[in-house]
């Protein structure tokens, strides 16, 4: 469009020339009319200059497209290459690698972590098992347990036999009376010697020597345990 309007500017001032020649017009007019056609002429060189600097621009942008599509090409050799590299240098599963030992020490470590203590309880000796200041603990009920339980209290109204269980020790029991009993009685003694002897019994008998069993033992301490089957530790330090 720009270059066709410059030409046509130009054909009409080269007409408007001709006419104005022929005819006896003021030299200012002729003058006038050179001048616009020299602008069209210099508009229409720099639409051509336009023109030529757009081709170069066009040339450098087509060989700048080539070049792209060219780099595309290698990048994409390159990315196969490095997939192939992959799939044939590295190892495609990880079980045939060889585990890592674990140290003793961190497994330890992290047991103290989960578990409720994270040393031996106190009073524990890895030889004798337990610390002789410790209190011991032993599969039974202790002797203020046992004075309690109906067991004793059946054991004391009655003299069981030495075969009795404990299902005969309830069955067998006698019926309750308003007066004292013999066995009663005995106790009553019994707790008089322990107020003049002031002696103050353990939780757990195995705390008193015999000698001092022997000293306050009276006919109301029966064997409670007559008949069953029980562990006793001093039996076992004999062997």
């Amino acid at each position: 469009m720009e270059y066709q309007r410059a030409i046509d500017s130009i054909e009409e001032c080269l007409n408007k020339q001709l006419r104005l020649s022929s005819e006896k017009v003021d030299q200012y007019v002729l003058i006038e009319n050179w001048t616009s056609l020299v602008g069209h002429l210099k508009t229409l060189h720099s639409l051509i200059s336009n023109y030529t600097n757009g081709r170069e621009l066009q040339n450098e942008i087509s060989s700048l497209l080539k070049q792209d599509k060219e780099l595309d090409l290698q990048i994409q050799d390159c990315m196969r290459e490095m997939t192939s590299i992959y799939d044939t240098h590295l190892p495609k599963t990880v079980s045939g690698r060889k585990r890592q030992k674990v140290n003793a020490e961190t497994l330890l470590d992290y047991g103290r972590k989960l578990s409720k203590f994270s040393s031996a309880p106190p009073g524990y000796n890895p030889e004798t098992g337990q610390d002789a200041k410790a209190p011991v603990h032993y599969p039974w009920p202790s002797e203020d347990q046992m004075r309690k339980t109906l067991l004793f209290q059946f054991s004391t109204s009655m003299v069981p036999n030495l075969s009795a269980t404990a299902s005969q020790l309830f069955s067998e029991q006698p019926p309750k009376t308003n007066e004292p009993t013999e066995t009663e009685t005995e106790i009553d003694a019994n707790k008089a010697v322990e107020e003049k002897t002031k002696m103050n019994y353990p939780a757990s008998p195995t705390f008193t020597t015999q000698e001092e069993n022997k000293e306050v033992e009276s006919p109301a301490n029966k064997d409670v345990f007559a008949g069953f089957d029980l562990f006793d530790p001093e039996m076992e330090e004999d062997f």
